[in-house]
């Protein structure tokens, strides 16, 4: 009775691959060689694992400097101070280009322990002056921001007067001022060549004269 006879299939061995079964090295097997420490981590690397030379940071602006940067901005602006006696600021928008709108901003700060209503009763339109509204209310202990722009139309210095009225009581008043200039007038330049030519007649005129003599 045979092995195939039997069912049983047997594994049979080549002759010619040398079998030691001491050496277990040189065995062919399907399951890849393993790599200890750290030469199994650098030749594989995660997905989730961060680059050791890459730095994140989230940018967040600090709020003291921040705070400074808004108490320098307001340094530049005038203040009117909602209060009796109080002296008239003066808002400056330097020197202007004709048909260019500048903006400044007057801050109206009320000092007091309740609302104040505030109307603006005299503006100068006439000169291109603009402002956003005429008509508000400041809280108490708080500030307001009026913008005032400025479109001018022809060149000249110009110096007007804004007059508030607060809470129908009192009244107020500020000053806008300031420079216009038009680029596109050209001044009358004489040539060169027409000085010249007036100068060689003059001198041919002056010989005529001395030789008659």
């Amino acid at each position: 009775m045979t092995a195939e006879s039997s069912g049983v299939n047997l594994f049979k061995m080549d002759s010619s691959i040398d079998f030691d079964p001491v050496n277990t090295q040189t065995l062919m097997t399907s399951t890849p060689k393993t790599v200890k420490g750290s030469d199994r981590r650098s030749s594989r690397r995660s997905w989730f694992e961060k680059p050791s030379g890459i730095k994140y940071s989230i940018a967040v602006e600090n709020p003291e400097k921040q705070r400074k940067n808004e108490a320098k901005d307001e340094t530049e602006m005038e203040t009117l101070l909602l209060s009796h006696f109080t002296n008239p600021p003066k808002i400056g928008f330097g020197t202007c280009k004709v048909g260019v709108t500048k903006q400044q901003t007057l801050i109206i700060k009320n000092p007091h322990e309740y609302v104040q209503n505030v109307k603006i009763e005299r503006f100068p339109y006439k000169k291109n002056f603009f402002v956003e509204t005429t008509e508000f209310s400041v809280d108490a202990e708080s500030k307001h921001y009026l913008d005032i722009s400025w479109i001018p139309e022809t060149e000249g210095r110009f110096r007007e007067m804004i007059q508030f009225s607060v809470d129908d009581a009192y009244r107020l008043q500020a000053f806008v001022f300031g420079t216009c200039q038009n680029p596109q007038r050209k001044r009358k330049v004489r040539s060169l060549y027409h000085d010249d030519a007036v100068c060689m007649k003059l001198s041919m005129h002056y010989c005529n004269q001395v030789q008659l003599f």
